[in-house]
């Protein structure tokens, strides 16, 4: 764990909710996505904010407290479980913000991000570099976000407690696989348990 100036310390917890934030963000169409700059400008906390205090959240340098998970939730028109949901504040749905509530209106519109599944697919990646033991800073990669992504659309379902290290399972499967090819293993009973993921896999994916 790490400790941010000023701050309590960084818990993998936060480093979670960090990646999902980020990845939230950088899933918005460029041309309706808010600049760092613009969130900061946007900013309702107590202390002035600018672009290095935007980075510093979803580099995960600082936690995000509830105050700050609303913020962005509302900023980024999604729900604050998409990007977490493990803060004390958080025993009952909080309300939609008005941002919010424009952005849900989107809702029917052709390719609007299911910020669901990103979450999603950051918990199992997040849950896989852990296992294999690659750096946590490749949660924010592309290509194996788009990859866990494949694997929460095809199951289809929530990630859980339950059903998360079967979903790391076949991520793994996958990666060894080349990527998006590959047999799928099953999930949480429902078949042949799928192989353990080895360790370095994502580096294969990344390095070739």
């Amino acid at each position: 764990m790490t400790k941010a100036a000023g701050t309590r310390k960084i818990t993998e917890a936060d480093q979670a909710a960090a990646a999902r934030l980020k990845a939230i963000w950088l899933a918005i169409p460029r041309d309706r996505r808010p600049t760092q700059a613009k969130l900061a400008e946007m900013w309702t906390g107590n202390t002035e904010a600018n672009q290095s205090l935007i980075s510093q959240y979803m580099r995960g340098a600082i936690a995000l407290n509830y105050k700050a998970l609303l913020f962005f939730a509302d900023a980024l028109g999604c729900d604050p479980t998409d990007i977490r949901s493990d803060l004390p504040e958080q025993t009952s749905r909080p309300g939609l913000g008005p941002g919010l509530k424009a952005f849900l209106e989107l809702g029917s519109q052709t390719g609007r991000p299911d910020f669901q599944k990103i979450a999603h697919a950051i918990t199992v990646l997040h849950e896989y570099l852990a296992v294999v033991g690659d750096p946590p800073e490749w949660v924010t990669d592309p290509v194996l976000i788009e990859l866990a992504y494949t694997i929460v659309a095809e199951f289809g379902g929530p990630v859980t407690k339950a059903n998360v290290i079967d979903l790391t399972k076949r991520f793994g499967e996958r990666v060894r696989a080349g990527g998006f090819g590959g047999e799928q293993g099953s999930v949480s009973g429902t078949g042949a348990t799928a192989g353990t993921p080895h360790g370095g896999a994502a580096r294969q994916r990344r390095h070739g």
